[in-house]
């Protein structure tokens, strides 16, 4: 099996061997990357990797960055209006498929999320851990689509407390070309970290145990950290993610009875042409 810490020449090989098309977006929706997908669902990563590393050129990546913002602060404004928080993972699905549709490759992560805010705002660190007590789908999510490494609308649309989103960024459509180190805080949460410290783990072995395969994963899609003003973000992806269902069935969040395709004929072809 070809994994997707193998070199890009090996990944693509491996999609043409299986008989995967590769000459379009979304390509993970093919019958034959599917048939791989149930034994393996790490494959996702592979899909992921091909997108990371593509040959690409100047005047696709001026295309990226013209279009994207467009689609990304309808999908904000739309969500604003809708009142949900804590929305990331459905939202950037939406995101995804609607740049599949105007031929931009990119993918989904979910991840953590350290946010440091102004000293003059008083406001403690805040920590999205993936690695947490409870059920939740991602502690985040946002959406990578080269040269645009963190594509978030999300953000600021979070159950905050304290007046966080005060300090924090509407729309991120950022390249972040500032890679970063990540710490175990960043990931595990206080809770995890205590369980495992009283069953005998040491600390150097922590991530391992409480999410096998994150130090691995970050190597290749390393994270990144985003400055707003006097607010330091740390993006950590920690997995890959996709929609499950064609954009046109995508009904998951509906926006003021309209879904996302809907939103994405009606008006956002308009604005981008």
């Amino acid at each position: 099996m070809t994994k997707y810490i193998e070199s890009f020449q090996e990944i693509q090989a491996d999609f043409l061997r299986r008989g995967i098309p590769t000459d379009k977006p979304g390509f993970y929706d093919h019958p034959r990357f599917l048939d791989v997908e149930k034994y393996y669902p790490e494959y996702l990563n592979n899909y992921a990797r091909f997108v990371y590393e593509r040959p690409r050129d100047l005047t696709y990546d001026e295309l990226v960055k013209k279009k994207v913002p467009v689609i990304a602060k309808h999908f904000h404004d739309k969500l604003k209006a809708h009142g949900r928080l804590g929305a990331c993972v459905d939202i950037s699905g939406l995101i995804s498929r609607a740049l599949e549709f105007e031929g931009i490759w990119n993918y989904v992560v979910k991840g953590s999320l350290t946010i440091e805010f102004p000293k003059k705002s008083r406001i403690v660190t805040k920590y999205f851990w993936s690695v947490d007590t409870g059920e939740f789908t991602a502690a985040h999510a946002w959406v990578v689509a080269p040269p645009l490494h963190i594509i978030d609308i999300s953000i600021q649309l979070q159950p905050y407390s304290d007046g966080e989103e005060k300090y924090l960024p509407k729309i991120i459509c950022s390249e972040a070309g500032l890679i970063t180190k990540v710490n175990l805080e960043d990931i595990v949460s206080p809770e995890v970290r205590q369980y495992f410290t009283s069953i005998g783990v040491p600390k150097g072995r922590l991530l391992l145990a409480a999410s096998p395969g994150t130090s691995q994963f970050i190597e290749v899609f390393p994270a990144r950290l985003l400055e707003f003003h006097d607010t330091r973000m740390k993006f950590v992806p920690v997995a890959v993610t996709a929609p499950d269902a064609a954009f046109e069935n995508m009904r998951a969040m509906l926006f003021g009875g309209k879904t996302g395709y809907e939103i994405y004929c009606q008006e956002i072809r308009n604005a981008l042409t």
